[in-house]
């Protein structure tokens, strides 16, 4: 499974902030699909988690434990932070 890594893009944007116009993020294989802007025009236009290792581990042990899309969220469950 492919994850990405939260905490890089926002550091590769924190460095060339002056230089940048927008940034995006994607799968380079399916990047059509994937690719969303993240950042533009000074902001970030999406919510990228400090702790994305984190909730990723989360959301792989809740897969383990029968997790599905198709089943309604179960009381406690913060699994939709992975993909805000």
């Amino acid at each position: 499974m492919k994850y990405y890594d939260f905490h890089k893009a926002k550091q590769l944007i924190a460095e060339n902030k002056e230089n940048i116009v927008s940034a995006s993020l994607g799968m380079h294989e399916d990047w059509f699909w994937t690719a969303e802007t993240i950042f533009e025009g000074g902001e970030y236009k999406k919510n990228l988690p400090d702790n994305g290792n984190e909730l990723q581990e989360k959301y792989i042990e809740a897969r383990r434990n029968g997790l599905s899309m198709f089943q309604p969220k179960k009381e406690g469950e913060d699994i939709a932070e992975l993909n805000p």
